[in-house]
């Protein structure tokens, strides 16, 4: 999931300790996992009862300090000796029981953004461990797609099956720019200055001007026109697909702030790679991930811009785009038109290169652009 982790499980001791959870309690995180259970069950000096209570004070402590940060508690996973040793089976079984009773209690009083993950999500069976109690390589995998199924939901970072809908980084070659540097300088701007209109986008939308500033600005006058110099941040990046500008939200770019405009611009980079279908499948979720972050925003759908020689494909798949807009029910603006002669050709004189516009190019797009920001 492309997170920073501090892993503070302790081999044999991890018990859902008092001083550990008070201490995690200063970690600013993104979401806590509590997963204690295989050291808390079947021992002696822990009664069913103190089980029960240490998972309702870590929870309640965490919740109390952060409350906005989600807690993930994991179910035992089992052990696969189970069928000849029914003391481990009773022990894992009777600690699961214990969680799902704290877990329906905390739900009565009220705790949001808890999230449970049931033993059957980690898939642990007879060929995934090494001794009955410790994942093998299948094992860890299976532990990790538990991991990973609850963690996204937790963390509003769906994901489809489609390489277009699945979160990926961007490498740019040496003497291009830093693709890792442009998101840590946007983490820094929304931060400082939180926007009230957010472009997100490729490098039609990266050179056209704005903030963080790059290397390149081929209209930088009539972005200022269109945009404003304040309160905009230009979140597009160079040779960017849509599973980068995914990767980008869900890493922090809309978060922290609350927008009166967004508006996406992105898919020419998939032309050549991806099928429509898959392009489609890309925009829904990186729509639906746009739409958790900023529920008050006036979000726009742009369509993809024409380029020389894909007209016809750009026409057919936005009208397709149109329709996914409709579905989830956010704007859609088609002002690419500007770009075309009669003849639905690009008109040349607007481009550099067929692709990305010149200054004229620019103009037009940004007096198209304007009627549809709020």
């Amino acid at each position: 999931m492309d997170r920073p982790l501090i892993n503070l499980a302790f081999s044999g001791n991890g018990q859902l300790d008092k001083a550990v959870i008070d201490l995690m309690e200063e970690i600013d995180a993104r979401v806590y996992i509590l997963d204690c259970l295989p050291n808390l069950g079947g021992r002696a000096s822990h009664s069913a009862e103190e089980v029960y209570n240490r998972i309702l004070y870590a929870v309640r402590a965490l919740k109390k300090r952060r409350p906005d940060v989600p807690v993930v508690l994991a179910s035992h996973a089992g052990y696969t000796e189970e069928a000849i040793n029914l003391l481990r089976r009773n022990s894992y079984r009777e600690t699961n029981s214990i969680l799902d009773r704290a877990f329906a209690q905390l739900k009565a009083e009220g705790v949001r953004d808890i999230f449970y993950i049931p033993k059957e999500d980690f898939g642990q069976d007879i060929e995934t461990m090494v001794d009955g109690t410790h994942p093998n390589d299948i094992g860890m995998m299976r532990y990790a797609e538990g991991y990973e199924k609850h963690l996204r939901y937790a963390l509003r970072e769906q994901v489809g099956e489609s390489v277009t809908a699945r979160p990926r980084t961007q490498y740019r070659e040496p003497g291009t720019y830093d693709w890792e540097l442009r998101h840590r300088e946007i983490l820094r701007q929304i931060r400082t200055d939180p926007p009230k209109t957010v472009l997100i986008g490729n490098s039609i939308t990266h050179y056209w001007g704005g903030m963080p500033r790059a290397p390149i600005a081929r209209g930088e006058k009539s972005f200022v026109q269109t945009f404003g110099s304040r309160g905009v941040v230009n979140l597009a990046y160079g040779w960017d697909r849509i599973e980068n500008a995914l990767w980008r939200v869900h890493h922090g770019e809309l978060d922290g702030f609350s927008a009166r405009n967004v508006l996406i611009n992105i898919g020419t980079n998939n032309l050549h790679l991806n099928t429509d279908e898959e392009i489609i499948a890309g925009w829904r979720v990186l729509l639906a991930a746009v739409k958790a972050r900023q529920p008050e925003a006036a979000i726009t759908m742009i369509g993809i811009y024409p380029r020389r020689q894909q007209e016809e494909r750009v026409k057919a798949l936005n009208l397709k785009m149109a329709q996914v807009c409709g579905d989830l029910n956010v704007n859609y603006a088609d002002v690419g038109k500007v770009f075309l002669q009669a003849d639905g050709k690009i008109d040349e004189s607007l481009f550099s290169d067929g692709l990305h516009p010149n200054a004229k190019g620019y103009d037009a797009l940004g007096a198209a652009l304007k009627p549809w920001l709020k």
